[in-house]
């Protein structure tokens, strides 16, 4: 009887099947593991993903606020720069009404002594005439017409933001006002804020954009809502002025820092009392107008800190009832914003002047006067123009007449004055057969090459003789004829 063996594969086989159920419960923990992994990840993903969206958010939220308040901020400033803010006149005899009732005629002519490419200067300058009122009322509104106490021109280069400052002596002469007065700081007086700018266009041949002026009360309130301004003394100032309710007293060697009413009497100081020692530098204006460009100096460092729309608001607010400008409330705004960009480039000057006597109408006597050193004020008048300047009225031209022929200088000066030169002397000379021009090389390159072109003579020779007070002289020989 045959024995039918019993195949172990079968045992081995349920072994191995047992085994794989095994393995199969492993790999479904492994992949419950590998899910719950895969989903704990992509719960942390989109947690950090929602977290990004809301910083985001709260980025632009603030982003927003920020910029509603900044908008908001130069909304406020333009509405109180809108407060000082008087546009200029349309029509230049429109009369305008004094506090007092009585009618005054502006003064608003565009000067024709323009000797430059003024439409490429007007592009690149802004030039702001800056006047604080005269400070014999104390009470003096902004609006009404009084001699200036104090005059600046201020010129900003747009393209390099630097500034310079033009102090102005109160006692420059002109025959621009009016045939009794000639005393610059009588121009605003005499015809307001527009003959003030006539006059400073025809002395500086530059064209004044606008004007700023302030009053003592607006100085002070000023000064104190920029927190004062740090000084060092550096002289006794000793001097009091009952009728201006003025008692100064400083001493050299402190330190300060000066707020409204004693801000204002560092820089209306001028000389000390005759009792007190005297000052070094004192008893002119040029000693007031060295410590009032210290002053501005310092108030530019304090104004640097001024760097939100509010602050500036705050200042502009302070000031507007004692503030007066025809500049539009969008300069006032951009200038202030850009007070850091202008402060690090700034530069005062004074133009140079010699004193003179000059008969006085007004005073029927021979009065003091500061006139203008034409020989030296083509270094200040630079100040207002870019490369290629040339001031035809400054430049001081001889004309000899070396011949028989009469009325020959008179006829070249005709020529030259058609052509704008105005600063001309007519005399006769030893006669000589051929015409000359001697131009003296003080006289920077563009101003030679421009008279040569414009004189059209063939002689011309040049002479660096710095005694010499004439910049041309022209000899005019058997050669020239009539141009008439």
């Amino acid at each position: 009887m045959s024995r039918v063996r019993k195949r172990k594969s079968s045992s081995t086989s349920s072994r191995g099947g047992r085994s794989t159920a095994k393995e199969s419960r492993g790999n479904i923990q492994r992949s419950s593991q590998k899910s719950k992994s895969t989903s704990t990840q992509g719960r942390r993903g989109k947690r950090k993903a929602k977290k990004k969206k809301r910083v985001l958010r709260n980025i632009s939220i603030i982003l927003f606020i920020g910029l509603i308040f900044t908008a908001s901020g130069l909304l406020f400033i333009t509405s109180k720069a809108n407060k000082i803010f008087v546009p200029k006149p349309t029509n230049p005899t429109v009369g305008d009404k004094e506090p007092e009732g009585s009618e005054k005629e502006y003064s608003f002519k565009e000067s024709e002594l323009y000797t430059y490419d003024r439409k490429k200067d007007e592009e690149r300058y802004l030039n702001i005439l800056v006047m604080g009122i005269d400070g014999e009322n104390r009470n003096q509104r902004i609006d009404s017409w009084t001699r200036t106490d104090a005059m600046m021109l201020v010129s900003l280069d747009k393209e390099t933001n630097k500034t310079n400052i033009i102090s102005i002596p109160r006692d420059i002469y002109s025959d621009k006002i009016n045939s009794t007065t000639q005393k610059i700081n009588s121009a605003h007086a005499v015809g307001g804020p527009y003959k003030a700018i006539e006059v400073v266009e025809d002395i500086f041949d530059t064209k004044v954009d606008n004007y700023i002026k302030i009053n003592y009360q607006g100085f002070r309130d000023f000064i104190d809502a920029i927190g004062g301004v740090y000084v060092e003394i550096d002289r006794d100032m000793i001097y009091d002025d009952e009728g201006q309710d003025l008692k100064i007293r400083f001493n050299k060697g402190d330190k300060l820092t000066l707020k409204g009413k004693k801000a204002e009497e560092y820089i209306r100081w001028r000389k000390n009392n005759e009792d007190a020692p005297p000052a070094v530098g004192g008893g002119s204006d040029f000693a007031r107008i060295e410590k009032m460009q210290y002053f501005i100096g310092q108030v530019i460092k304090e104004l640097a800190s001024v760097s939100t729309v509010f602050e500036i608001n705050d200042i502009l607010d302070s000031i507007a009832n004692n503030v007066e400008t025809d500049m539009e409330p969008g300069t006032i705004v951009d200038l202030a914003l850009k007070i850091n960009k202008i402060k690090s480039g700034v530069e005062m000057h004074t133009p140079e002047v010699f004193e003179g006597n000059q008969f006085a109408p007004n005073l029927g006597k021979i009065q003091s006067y500061y006139f203008i050193d034409d020989k030296n004020i083509i270094n200040t008048l630079k100040l207002f123009h870019g490369d290629g300047y040339i001031n035809k009225r400054y430049l001081r031209i001889k004309i000899e007449n070396c011949t028989s022929k009469s009325g020959l200088a008179a006829d070249f000066g005709k020529f030259l004055r058609g052509k704008r030169y105005g600063n001309l002397e007519l005399t006769d000379g030893i006669k000589r057969e051929e015409s000359v021009v001697i131009i003296n090389n003080r006289l920077d390159e563009y101003t030679r090459k421009v008279f040569e072109d414009e004189v059209n003579m063939d002689n011309i020779q040049y002479t660096n003789d710095s005694s010499e007070y004439f910049d041309v002289i022209i000899k005019l020989g058997k050669d020239h004829d009539y141009i008439r």
